[in-house]
C-alpha cells in the first residue's frame, strides 16, 4: 500500500469564513510550503519558486537530490506533494492564476527523479468555464493512480467538491463533482487501495437553532476508487462553525470481499457565540464504520478549550491501538501554549493531557505532531524576548505514560538579529526517522515573503546539521531569491564522500542563467551517466550519483555551463570501491 506518511495542514479560501476567523498559519492557502517524507526517508518540499511551483527533494543526510520549479503563465503554488514507494516518481497538485484570463486552474504535475536526470512526465491542467478552481490534495494507491481534491466554481458562484482520478500515465479516468445548496471545499484526500477519502467543509443550512450568521460543517466523501458515487459523512453541530486543519487514518481496512472502509479521524477548530463573546476551541472528531463496514459513520466529535479565547488543534496523529493524539496551542493564563492530548477511541474521553509547552510566557503554538512507534514528535514556535525559535520535543509512551525525552530550540538564519520581527506566520513540519533522529522543517512567511529551513537532531536531540534554502519572494520572474547569496562565479567541487560505495554527492555553483550538463565519464571516455541538462537559474546545487550498476574504478565527472556571454567547464575524478 502506499499512503502519505503525513497529513499536511487542512485549506481555508479566506472570503467562504466569517470575518471573526483569521488565517492561521495551519492553513495552506497562505501556507508557504507543504512537506512529504517518502518510504526512503527522503524529505519533499513544494510551495512557490518566483511565481512557479516549485518541487525540492533532500535525502536522510540533507543532500539536495532535485530542484525544480514548474515555468507556467500566472501565479503558480504547489500545494501537496506525494511520492511513488521507490522514490523515483513525484507527484505535485495545485493551482495557477492566469492573468491574461483572470482564471485559476487546477495544476497536477508528474516528474521522475531515476538518479540521474530530472525529468517532467507529465502535466495536467484542470478547470472550469469560471475563474477559481483549485486542488489542495494528491494521493496515489498501489498502482500509482492519481487521486486529487479541491473546489471548482459554479455559474453562481458557490463552489462544489471536485475529485479527480488520473492514471499513471496521465489520463483522466474519472471526474466527480459533489453538488449541494452553497459552498463546499475538499482540503485534503487519502486512500486505502480500496476506497477514497476526501475530507473538507460545507456551508450549514440554517435552522430554528442557529445564530443567522454563517456557519460551516465538516463533511467528509467516501468513494470505491472503481465505482465513484460518494458517501456523504457530515459533522451537522447547529451554530457553530467547524473547520479541519489534519485528516489522518487511524485503524487501516484489511483485504476483504467486499471491501470494508478504514477508520479515520481529523482535527479542525470549532467556532461559536458562547453567551456574548466568540470562542474558539480544539475539534476532534472520529470516523467509526457501520456494521456492514460498508460507510464511514460519526463515532463520535468534542471540543476542548479554555472559553472565550483561541485555541486551535493543528494537527492529529494515532496510537498503535487508534487512539487519538493531537496537538495545537491553546490560552494558557493570557499566552498560547503547545497543547498536547490523547482521546480514548472508544468514548472521546481525555486518556492524558494537555501537555503543556511555555517559554517565558512567550507565544508557544504547536502545528506538527508525528508518531513512530511508540515515540512522538511535537513542533511548533515560540516567539519571545525578541527571538522567533521553533520548538521539538520528543517523547516516549510506555503503558499509557507519556514522558518527554528532550526538547530542543533552532533559530534559522531568517529569525536571527532583525528579521525577527519581520514575519507575522510561522509553523512546522516534524518527522521521526528509523533511527530515531528527527528532522524538523520551519516555516516563516509574510504577505510577500516566505522562507524555510531544515534542522535534524540525533536520538539524543543533539543537532546534526541544518539547510538554509534562503528565501523566495513573490513577485515577477524576474526577481532574484531573497536572503540568498548568489555565486559570484562557476564552481565545480569535489564530490563527497570520496571514494564512495556507490553514491555520491556533487555540487556545483552557478552565477547566472546557463544551459548546464553535468555527466560522469569512464576513462575510456564513454559517458555512463548524464545527471544535468537543463537551463537553470543562478544558484548552488547538489546531485546525487548512484553507481550501484557500475564496475569499481576511476570516473570522470564534468560540469559545462553556457550562456550568451560566458562558457564555463571543468572536470574532477571520483574512485567508486565497492
Amino acid at each position: 500500500m502506499i499512503n502519505k506518511t503525513k497529513m499536511r495542514k487542512i485549506s481555508i479560501i479566506v472570503f467562504f469564513l466569517l470575518v471573526s476567523i483569521n488565517v492561521f498559519s495551519q492553513f495552506p492557502e497562505s501556507y508557504p510550503f507543504e512537506t512529504y517524507l517518502d518510504q526512503n526517508e527522503n524529505l519533499y518540499v513544494t510551495g512557490t519558486y518566483q511565481n512557479d511551483i516549485l518541487i525540492i527533494k533532500y535525502n536522510s543526510n540533507g543532500g539536495q537530490l532535485l530542484w525544480e520549479y514548474y515555468p507556467n503563465t500566472g501565479q503558480d503554488k504547489g500545494m501537496d506533494i506525494v511520492s511513488s514507494a521507490n522514490g523515483e516518481f513525484i507527484y505535485v497538485a495545485g493551482y495557477s492564476f492566469n492573468s491574461a484570463t483572470g482564471e485559476y486552474n487546477i495544476q497536477i504535475l508528474k516528474y521522475q527523479d531515476d538518479g540521474f536526470n530530472d525529468i517532467l512526465v507529465w502535466h495536467r491542467e484542470y478547470g472550469s468555464a469560471l475563474d477559481n478552481d483549485k486542488a489542495y490534495g494528491i494521493t496515489i494507491d498501489a498502482n500509482e493512480n492519481v487521486y486529487v481534491c479541491g473546489y471548482v466554481t459554479n455559474f453562481d458562484m458557490t463552489t462544489d467538491y471536485i475529485t479527480l482520478k488520473y492514471d499513471s500515465d496521465g489520463v483522466l479516468v474519472w471526474e466527480r463533482k459533489y453538488e449541494i445548496p452553497g459552498n463546499e471545499v475538499a482540503t485534503d484526500i487519502l486512500t486505502d487501495n480500496y476506497y477514497l477519502y476526501v475530507i473538507g467543509y460545507k456551508d450549514e443550512t440554517p435552522d430554528d437553532l442557529g445564530s443567522g450568521l454563517p456557519t460551516k460543517d465538516i463533511m467528509l466523501l467516501t468513494y470505491l476508487i472503481d465505482d465513484p458515487i460518494p458517501t456523504p459523512t457530515i459533522i451537522d453541530l447547529p451554530g457553530s462553525t467547524e473547520i479541519p486543519t489534519s485528516f489522518k487514518i487511524t485503524e487501516l481496512s484489511m483485504g476483504s470481499v467486499p471491501p470494508i472502509v478504514s477508520k479515520l479521524a481529523t482535527s479542525g477548530y470549532q467556532e461559536k457565540i458562547v453567551g456574548r463573546l466568540w470562542d474558539k476551541n480544539y475539534f476532534v472528531a472520529f470516523y467509526d464504520r457501520n456494521v456492514s463496514g460498508s460507510e464511514n459513520i460519526v463515532g463520535w466529535s468534542r471540543d476542548w478549550g479554555t472559553y472565550p479565547n483561541d485555541d486551535i488543534a493543528t494537527e492529529i496523529t494515532a496510537d498503535n491501538s487508534g487512539n487519538l493524539v493531537v496537538t495545537g496551542y491553546f490560552d494558557n493564563s493570557g499566552n498560547d501554549d503547545f497543547g498536547t492530548l490523547k482521546f480514548d477511541k472508544t468514548d472521546n474521553s481525555i486518556i492524558w493531557g494537555p501537555i503543556v509547552h511555555d517559554i517565558d510566557d512567550g507565544q508557544d503554538r504547536a502545528s506538527s505532531v508525528f508518531r513512530y512507534n511508540n515515540t512522538y514528535a511535537v513542533s511548533g514556535y515560540s516567539q519571545y524576548s525578541q527571538t522567533n525559535s521553533y520548538i521539538t520535543k520528543k517523547f516516549t509512551e510506555i503503558n499509557s505514560q507519556f514522558e518527554e525525552s528532550w526538547s530542543s530550540a533552532f533559530v534559522p538564519e531568517f529569525s536571527e538579529n532583525e528579521n525577527w520581527e519581520v514575519y507575522t506566520d510561522f509553523s512546522t513540519d516534524s518527522y521521526i526517522l528509523s533511527d530515531n533522529s528527527i528532522v524538523t522543517v520551519a516555516f516563516a512567511w509574510n504577505n510577500d515573503l516566505a522562507e524555510y529551513s531544515i534542522v535534524k537532531y540525533d536520538s539524543s536531540g543533539q543537532e546534526l546539521y541544518t539547510v538554509e534554502p534562503g528565501a523566495f519572494r513573490s513577485g515577477n520572474r524576474n526577481n532574484e531569491r531573497q536572503g540568498m547569496e548568489i555565486p559570484k562565479q562557476f564552481e565545480l567541487k569535489h564530490n563527497y564522500p570520496n571514494p564512495f560505495n556507490p553514491v555520491t554527492m556533487i555540487s556545483y555553483s552557478i552565477p547566472e542563467q546557463s544551459f548546464v550538463t553535468l555527466k560522469v565519464y569512464d576513462m575510456m571516455g564513454k559517458e555512463v551517466a548524464r545527471l544535468v541538462s537543463t537551463t537553470q537559474n543562478a544558484g548552488n546545487y547538489t546531485k546525487q550519483f548512484d553507481a550501484g550498476k557500475l564496475a569499481s574504478g576511476i570516473y570522470i565527472y564534468r560540469l559545462t555551463a553556457t550562456n550568451s556571454s560566458n562558457r564555463y567547464e571543468k572536470t574532477e575524478k571520483m574512485t567508486l570501491i565497492k
